[in-house]
């Protein structure tokens, strides 16, 4: 019986991995590192999008860097991070997180900036824009918002000035 119930209630999820949650997934989205993996339409296609300005704005090897947690980014555009700790969030930051970062930057000078403003943990003081707030002024000052057409929300992608082609 308790196996019959687990099916029943788990198969159907796409959190389960089952073979139904694999039915919904049935588009592709390819990342730079030959990696590929099966989205819904739209995941598929933001995702792919992503992928694609990332990679138009950044050479193989330059920094790409993510806050406050997407390492996946990373990975799928197959461009290193200079940050060790990939978790940091308003309650794992230490009191010296706005210091060292602002440093960080300048120092490793990232190709590419993605800032994530989820609501992590479930509070608006969550958000990257909130608790980091001197940090996102930082890159909105140094770095250029690209992607607008992606409709992300309060979310970013921030491209190095002189990644942007000028416009003759």
């Amino acid at each position: 019986v308790s196996e019959a119930l687990f099916f029943a209630h788990s198969f159907p999820k796409e959190s389960a991995g089952t073979i139904a949650a694999d039915r919904r997934r049935s588009f592709e989205a390819k990342g730079h590192n030959g990696v590929n993996v099966l989205l819904k339409k739209k995941e598929a296609e933001r995702m792919q999008a992503i992928h694609d300005l990332i990679v138009g704005h950044s050479e193989p090897g330059e920094w790409v860097v993510t806050f406050p947690y997407s390492p996946t980014i990373n990975f799928m555009v197959d461009r290193p991070s200079y940050l060790k700790n990939l978790y940091i969030d308003n309650a794992s930051a230490d009191k010296n997180f706005v210091e060292v970062k602002i440093r960080e930057m300048q120092e490793f000078n990232p190709a590419v900036i993605v800032v994530d403003q989820r609501d992590i943990n479930d509070t608006e003081h969550s958000r990257f824009k909130n608790w980091a707030a001197p940090v996102y002024r930082w890159i909105r000052e140094h770095y250029i918002r690209v992607g607008g057409e992606l409709n992300l929300d309060d979310n970013g992608i921030y491209v190095r000035r002189d990644k942007i082609p000028t416009q003759t």
